[in-house]
């Protein structure tokens, strides 16, 4: 999985059922993520495609409708520190 220290390239590319992420953090790798009934699913790779099928392997329940760029990447940060320190 990997902590993301940060992102070179982050763009929200869909908005509202689903919310949907797309970017490069600062090592390289690419990233993206996906939040629908529910859901937020994330994942990194080392293309595009990579991440998208890694984004199936890792997600937290997450009650709403919507959310924001900076929601998605806390509760991302959040939940891999917990797995690193855990």
């Amino acid at each position: 999985m990997g902590e993301v220290k940060g992102f070179s390239k982050l763009e929200r590319t869909c908005s509202g059922c689903p919310d949907q992420w797309e970017g490069k953090t600062d090592d390289g790798r690419h990233f993206y993520s996906h939040y629908r009934h529910d859901r937020l699913t994330w994942g990194y790779g080392k293309s595009k495609d990579e991440a998208i099928d890694a984004s199936f392997m890792e997600g937290i329940i997450i009650r709403g409708f919507e959310m924001s760029t900076e929601t998605m990447l806390e509760r991302v940060k959040e939940h891999e520190r917990q797995h690193v320190q855990g």
